[in-house]
């Protein structure tokens, strides 16, 4: 048997779901002097059908706690709700709604109404992928 911290195992998740696996094989790999048990994750391409490895998340049961760096690309280890997705999704399209009244104004600069168009763009194509996200659960 295998202890893994639960943050770690949600991001390696998160991270198979985001590359397009849905399916992976587990392996627990046994320790042995010097080396931690470990839990090896291997994705399986249905349609190659071969499997990826991943890498392997390490016994934790008398390690430190956990850490995590994060960069602008990474996955968020924050589990939402439904509900909260559908709020977020609201709230894009009123963020959408009011950047285009604000374009209206003739009195805003141009690098403001080019920050503005930007920001658009980033809100629609984000409120997009989420609808079609979404479309599964209404």
């Amino acid at each position: 048997m295998i202890t893994v911290n639960v943050m770690e195992l949600f991001l390696k998740s998160a991270e198979l779901l985001a590359d397009g696996y849905e399916k992976v094989e587990l392996l627990e790999i046994d320790g042995d002097k010097g080396t931690p048990a470990s839990l090896s994750f291997s994705a399986l391409d249905e349609i190659n059908e071969e499997s990826i490895d991943y890498e392997s998340i390490d016994d934790c049961l008398n390690d430190e706690k956990f850490s995590i760096s994060f960069s602008p690309g990474s996955i968020a280890p924050y589990p939402m709700t439904l509900d909260d997705l559908f709020l977020i999704a609201h709230a894009l399209q009123n963020a959408i709604e009011n950047c285009k009244t604000a374009l209206d104004d003739k009195s805003i600069s141009a690098e403001l109404r080019s920050e503005i168009t930007d920001s658009i763009k980033r809100f629609d194509s984000f409120y997009n992928n989420l609808s079609s996200f979404l479309r599964e659960f209404q």
